[in-house]
């Protein structure tokens, strides 16, 4: 019976997996591979309660995510930024044939300046934050080089920039997203949601986890609403996206 139960669980996995790509089939993220959308689900949430005019992409790499949060928001201007000069390339070729959509070459953070970025052999796991053991030893991903980089505030940018004020903003930069978060309290008054990818286990030095993640978003008046898809079940938890909503008083 357990073996059963076994087999009917992963075939159903199989199944609403496939419904999730098929949604997607008629719109900008049809190429998207099943871990590209893990956070499909949270932005159907938001759309189904709000409308997103503007979204801020924090970490776009090649820009699947921007083409996800295309999908659900056609309409939208999404201000990416991606510090790595190596995705750039694959990001306007991924994203060419869409409108209102900019990348900014720019790591974001809680000061203006000139940095560095460690790459990594999987280019996705690069962080400004130097990686630990435990990432090397559970998914084998090691640090390449120190790359040279700028890292902006974006309450300066947007405002130097004349850019609109976010409701969305998506953060997944291994480990830097409150520093990113700390350089955009002014924007954090206006915006309605953030998705964020928050982890439970230290696999960048010094980097918050979950309960420190949600003490700091409780501060700026945002709450847990949903989280997202791919969570193991009866297992350790590692890293999660998070949607936060702004609460409303």
């Amino acid at each position: 019976m357990i073996f059963f139960n076994k087999i009917i669980s992963r075939l159903n996995n199989l199944l609403q997996n496939k419904g999730r790509l098929d949604k997607l089939k008629s719109t900008p993220a049809k190429n998207l591979k099943l871990g590209h959308i893990d956070s499909l689900e949270l932005l159907e949430l938001v759309n189904l309660e709000s409308e997103i005019k503007v979204i801020v992409d924090i970490g776009a790499n090649a820009g699947t995510w921007t083409l996800l949060a295309k999908s659900i928001f056609p309409n939208s201007y999404i201000y990416a930024f991606e510090p790595l000069r190596l995705c750039e390339n694959e990001f306007n070729k991924n994203t060419q044939n869409l409108k209102h959509i900019k990348l900014y070459p720019y790591a974001v953070g809680n000061e203006n300046i000139a940095s560095k970025i460690n790459l990594s052999s999987f280019a996705d796991a690069s962080s400004i934050l130097s990686s630990t053991q435990v990432l090397s030893d559970e998914f084998q991903i090691t640090e390449i080089e120190k790359l040279d980089i700028e890292i902006v505030k974006l309450d300066d940018f947007l405002k130097q920039e004349n850019l609109l004020q976010p409701d969305l903003i998506k953060l997944d930069i291994q480990g830097y997203e409150l520093e990113a978060l700390k350089g955009a309290t002014a924007i954090l008054q206006h915006t309605k949601y953030i998705i964020m990818e928050v982890s439970f286990i230290e696999y960048y030095k010094n980097q918050p986890l979950f309960e420190e993640v949600i003490l700091f978003m409780n501060s700026h008046n945002f709450k847990v609403k949903a989280f997202g898809q791919n969570i193991p079940k009866g297992k350790n938890l590692s890293q999660i996206d998070i949607l936060f909503a702004k609460h409303k008083a």
